[in-house]
């Protein structure tokens, strides 16, 4: 079995009810905190493995838990240094939480953390309450609609996206050319169980949203 690992940013968010389903989903995950993420996690009825970072957010750190500490003068986001130390404890199924809110920065730093985890050999993705984000890494994908989300939307990450096939959707493409500038594959929504996004050159973000 695949060791996964939630990581806990510093956003403050009124509702972490989305939360709820990981401790089923992913039981014996290890929990690492981005610093101020604790406040979230605790929040949220997860206990903390490991809090790291600067420690400049944290009001308070539960007892039992393993403290990283880093100097604020770094070249790695706080998040990021938990990827890592997930990474290096095994971990290859990343689940990223209380990470989209507050600053704008820090929010695509998160995103971009998605490509760098698929880089390291692992499969991440960014949850909020009204939002799922995954990488989409060239080829084809076949994914299952999720009922809990209305509107499906595919962003480049690469100045250009070539052959660009969408099936199972309500705006199909057929071979299509995307460019960043120009994103016209957004506000999607699924047409049945199941879809397939093909891309034969470049990557992009696969996002989910509710509303």
């Amino acid at each position: 079995m695949t060791k996964s690992a939630i990581l806990f940013g510093a956003s403050r968010e009124a509702d972490l009810s989305y939360l709820e389903p990981l401790k089923k989903r992913c039981p014996g995950a290890l929990v690492v905190c981005a610093d101020g993420g604790v406040a979230a996690a605790l929040s949220a009825g997860f206990s903390p493995d490991v809090v790291a970072g600067d420690m400049d957010s944290s009001a308070s750190l539960p007892p039992g838990c393993e403290i990283i500490r880093f100097a604020p003068e770094k070249d790695d986001p706080d998040l990021k240094i938990c990827a890592k130390i997930a990474l290096s404890r095994g971990c290859r199924d990343f689940v990223i939480v209380a990470a989209s809110g507050g600053r704008l920065d820090h929010y695509l730093a998160n995103l971009y953390l998605l490509e760098y985890l698929f880089e390291q050999g692992a499969d991440a993705e960014l949850l909020d309450a009204k939002n799922c984000v995954f990488l989409h890494k060239g080829g084809k994908m076949t994914i299952r609609s999720d009922p809990s989300y209305r509107y499906f939307g595919l962003i480049p990450l690469d100045y250009t996206l070539s052959g660009v096939t969408l099936r199972g959707l309500k705006y199909p493409l057929n071979d299509a050319l995307l460019k960043r500038p120009d994103v016209i594959s957004v506000s999607n929504e699924f047409a049945g169980d199941e879809f397939s996004v093909e891309i034969q050159k470049g990557r992009a973000l696969i996002i989910f949203s509710r509303e």
